[in-house]
């Protein structure tokens, strides 16, 4: 009799083969194709719409950076029938769609016939556009019902509906909305979630993402979760919020810089020297702006003190306001505003006459 394990020996090398030889790839979009990826070692989660669990992988390029992986099979139901479609997911650590590959076979279209090299293209057009009208359509409502007067039959699916026919591939709009709806619906938060949880554990990710961000999605962000509290402590915070701040080309990136900036660590000397003296010389709005984040702040530094209450007198009315209400709770300031408000005088703004008025 021969030993079972001789058995084993026997099958071991076709399990390896197996398991180094993925499905093949019909079809891969452009922007995968430079790309290598290694999984990280984690098992990641999301939900579907129906709350249903779905497995993930993390993956890193040579750079560092992060990103993340569907593979999924998943009928497309046409008129009567529902086929398989084998595919993988592909986004960016932002949640943003970054590719698809397609596996085992083709796509194909209501008559059977293989998606074509023009209808690969128009598919990833479309799967890159987030808003697309796919969006506001269920499955059932992508088509105009003709209805048959045959013993037996209900009705069949027609022509595909005209105000959605340019968002879909000619002949395929199941299979369109079926693979944007995994893509779009649902996903981006929970991406961006799953991106926070990685970039804690391991703090050499946020450098690799702002050392590889030609376009500042990277930085955009690392600054929203940021501002969302979702990122532990750092030393890259603050050069990235005082980077950004001074970045005029970009208004997003200002805007997520002041909505983080009670994140900054104002213990380091040179990020307070850095903002006291940028401070005077910020636009009115953005001064008011920073005064309501500053509210976030445990205490004022005097540095930062100092800086606020410069000229004071000379400021527009909302600003004054702002000021005192953040004073007002951030400690033993009450000298202080009492004698700035006699400074500040007479004025019409009735806002501004009943802060100085307390004072």
């Amino acid at each position: 009799m021969v030993a079972p394990t001789f058995f084993l020996y026997l099958l071991l090398p076709v399990w390896i083969l197996w398991a180094r030889d993925p499905d093949p790839v019909f079809f891969q979009s452009d922007n995968l194709k430079d790309l290598k990826f290694e999984s990280l070692p984690g098992h990641y989660i999301i939900l579907d719409d129906g709350g249903e669990e779905i497995s993930l992988t993390g993956l890193k390029d040579r750079d560092g950076v992060l990103y993340w992986h569907r593979k999924l099979r998943t009928p497309v139901c046409l008129t009567g029938t529902c086929k398989l479609i084998d595919i993988g997911i592909y986004w960016h650590c932002t949640g943003d769609f970054l590719g698809l590959e397609v596996y085992g076979e083709h796509l194909t279209k209501t008559d059977h016939s293989d998606f074509s090299a023009e209808d690969y293209d128009k598919l990833m057009e479309i799967l890159t556009d987030d808003w697309s009208k796919l969006r506001e359509y269920e499955l059932s409502d992508l088509v105009e019902e003709v209805y048959v007067e045959e013993p037996g039959v209900d009705g069949t699916s027609g022509a595909t509906k005209k105000e959605i026919a340019a968002e879909a591939v000619k002949d395929a709009v199941y299979t369109t909305h079926t693979i944007w709806h995994l893509i779009h619906v649902g996903e981006k938060e929970q991406l961006m979630n799953l991106t926070a949880g990685e970039l804690n554990k391991d703090a050499s990710l946020i450098g690799s993402l702002l050392a590889n961000d030609p376009s500042d999605d990277y930085r955009i962000v690392v600054l929203k979760l940021l501002a969302d509290g979702k990122l532990r402590e750092g030393n890259w915070k603050n050069s990235l919020v005082t980077e950004s701040l001074e970045n005029s080309d970009n208004k997003e990136l200002q805007n997520l810089a002041i909505k983080s900036i009670a994140k900054c660590d104002y213990t380091d000397p040179s990020f307070l020297d850095y903002l006291t003296a940028v401070f005077p010389d910020f636009p009115t709005e953005r001064k008011i702006q920073l005064v309501r984040e500053f509210q976030k702040l445990p205490s004022i530094p005097d540095q930062l003190y100092r800086a606020l209450v410069h000229d004071i007198e000379n400021q527009q009315d909302w600003y004054i306001i702002g000021v005192f209400q953040l004073l007002k709770n951030k400690g033993n300031y009450g000298k202080e505003l009492t004698r700035m408000a006699g400074e500040i005088g007479e004025t019409d703004n009735l806002a501004l006459k009943n802060i100085l008025r307390d004072h």
